[in-house]
C-alpha cells in the first residue's frame, strides 16, 4: 500500500513518524510519500519538498510567500494525482491541507489527522472538511459533532496523542526521580528550577525570547536561588544563546544561571523538573499539563496579524485548557476556580510584557496555586483520553476506514 502522509509543523512530523511506525508494524511493504521533518524521514518518508517551505504562521508572513506556498500545492497535488496513492493523509496545518485534498482528481481515500480548530476561528470551514475528507480524526472530544452535523459519521474522536507518547508517559511517571537526580538540584536542594519555553518558530522565538529573559532577571532580582531550564530546538541553540550572553556588560554584570536543552531526547525529562514554566501559548502548555507542571503561557504577534485575528477569532481566551473549562465549567468544582478565572494565565499582545509576566510568575510560586491549578488541568486531561491506549490505536482506526 502506497501512503502519502503531509505534516506541516514539528508536532505534525512527531505524529507522523509515530504513525508510521503504527502502519508498518501491520504492513512492512507499506511506502511512504509525502511532505515531513526529520523525524518521519528516519522512518523513510520519501519527501517530496522540506517541511519549512509549507510551514507558516501569521496572515502577513503568508502573505509574503503566498506564490511559493501554492507552487508547493499544486506540486504535491499533481504529485498525488500522478501516484494514485491508496491513502492521502494530511496532518494539522489545515489550511495547505485542504488546497491539497481539493485539487486530487484520483480515487483515493483522504483522512485528516488534528481538526481544525472551527470553534475558535473561521466556522464555515466545518462543512468544507466533511464534504472534501472521507475521514476526520479529532483529539478533542466536543469536535466530532461540528463536523458530523455536515457528513454522518465522518469525524472520529481518538484522543490526544500525547497519551501515546512513551518519552512524555515516562517523563511523568519518573517525575520524581528525574527530580532527585538532577545536578542543579543536589548541589543546591533550594533551588528553584523555572521552565522557560518560546515556541517552535522562528518568529515566536524573535519576539518572545526578550520579553521572557527580562522576565527571568525581574524573577532572580527576588528570588536569587533561581535557575532557568530553557527547552528549545537544535536550530536556535545558538541564537538564544548569543542573546543572552549579549544582555551582561559593565552595567549588568551578573549572567543569567540557565541551562539550554535542545536535545529531542531530554526535552520532557527537562521540562518536569521544573517547578513552575513561562511558556508560549500553544501545544506545549498540554506537555506542561501532562508533566504536573505548573505555568503560564505567552504570545505576542504583529499589529497586523493580530488585526486580522482578531476579526476572526470567535473565542475570547487562548489556551485550550480554559476554552474546555468555559465550554464544560461543570467539570471544575467551585470552590476550585471562579468563573472569571483563568486556569492557565495568559498574557495575550499587550499584557505581554515582562512586568505583567513576572507578576503570574510570583502567583505561581505560591503551593496552594499550584495544587489548584494542577487539580483543575487533570480533570480536563481525562476528557482527552484516548478510548484505547494501544500504540497502533490509531493505525488500526485508519485500516477501518479503508476498508469500509
Amino acid at each position: 500500500m502506497i501512503y502519502v502522509i503531509i505534516a506541516g509543523e514539528n508536532s505534525g512530523d512527531k505524529l507522523g513518524a509515530s504513525l508510521m511506525r503504527a502502519i508498518k508494524s501491520h504492513n512492512n511493504e507499506a511506502q511512504f510519500y509525502g511532505i515531513g521533518g526529520a523525524l518521519m524521514q528516519a522512518e523513510n518518508l520519501k519527501c517530496l519538498l522540506p517541511m519549512e517551505q509549507i510551514s507558516f504562521f501569521g496572515f502577513t508572513t503568508v502573505f509574503l510567500h503566498i506564490r511559493s506556498i501554492y507552487r508547493a500545492i499544486n506540486k504535491v497535488a499533481g504529485f498525488i494525482n500522478y501516484l494514485k496513492p491508496t491513502c492521502v493523509i494530511t496532518i494539522d496545518s489545515p489550511d495547505f491541507a485542504i488546497r491539497v485534498c481539493r485539487r486530487i482528481n484520483v480515487p483515493t481515500h483522504k483522512i485528516h489527522y488534528v481538526a481544525p480548530t472551527i470553534w475558535a476561528m473561521r466556522p464555515k470551514r466545518a462543512k468544507i472538511f466533511a464534504e472534501t475528507y472521507d475521514a476526520i480524526l479529532t483529539l478533542l472530544p466536543f469536535e466530532p459533532p461540528l463536523f458530523n452535523c455536515h457528513k454522518p459519521n465522518c469525524a472520529h474522536f481518538i484522543g490526544h496523542n500525547m497519551f501515546l507518547a512513551d518519552d512524555l508517559q515516562s517523563a511523568r511517571n519518573n517525575k520524581q526521580k528525574l527530580i532527585k537526580q538532577n545536578s542543579i538540584i543536589k548541589q543546591n536542594p533550594n533551588k528553584r528550577l523555572i521552565g522557560l519555553m518560546f515556541g517552535s518558530r522562528r518568529s515566536e522565538i524573535t519576539s518572545l525570547l526578550p520579553i521572557f529573559i527580562e522576565t527571568a532577571q525581574k524573577i532572580l532580582a527576588t528570588n536569587p536561588d533561581s535557575h532557568f531550564i530553557i527547552v528549545t530546538f537544535p536550530k536556535y541553540q545558538a541564537y538564544i544563546a548569543e542573546y543572552i550572553a549579549a544582555q551582561y556588560n559593565d552595567d549588568l554584570p551578573n549572567p543569567l544561571p540557565h541551562t539550554i536543552i535542545s536535545d529531542e531526547t531530554q526535552r520532557f525529562d527537562s521540562m518536569t523538573i521544573c517547578d513552575f514554566a513561562i511558556a508560549a501559548s500553544g501545544t506545549v502548555s498540554l506537555h506542561l499539563a501532562m508533566l504536573q507542571v505548573p505555568h503560564l503561557v505567552a504570545y505576542r504577534v504583529g499589529a497586523v496579524n493580530f488585526f486580522i485575528g482578531k476579526m476572526l477569532l470567535t473565542i475570547k481566551q487562548f489556551n485550550l485548557f480554559n476554552i474546555m473549562a468555559e465550554a464544560k465549567r461543570n467539570l471544575l468544582p467551585e470552590n476550585h476556580v471562579a468563573r472569571d478565572t483563568q486556569i492557565v494565565p495568559e498574557y495575550i499582545q499587550e499584557k505581554c510584557t515582562a512586568e505583567q509576566i513576572y507578576h503570574g510568575a510570583n502567583q505561581l510560586c505560591d503551593k496552594d496555586y499550584q495544587q489548584q491549578q494542577l487539580q483543575n488541568l487533570n480533570l480536563l486531561l481525562e476528557q482527552m483520553r484516548p478510548p484505547s491506549l494501544a500504540p497502533d490505536y490509531i493505525a488500526k482506526k485508519i485500516n477501518s476506514i479503508l476498508t469500509e
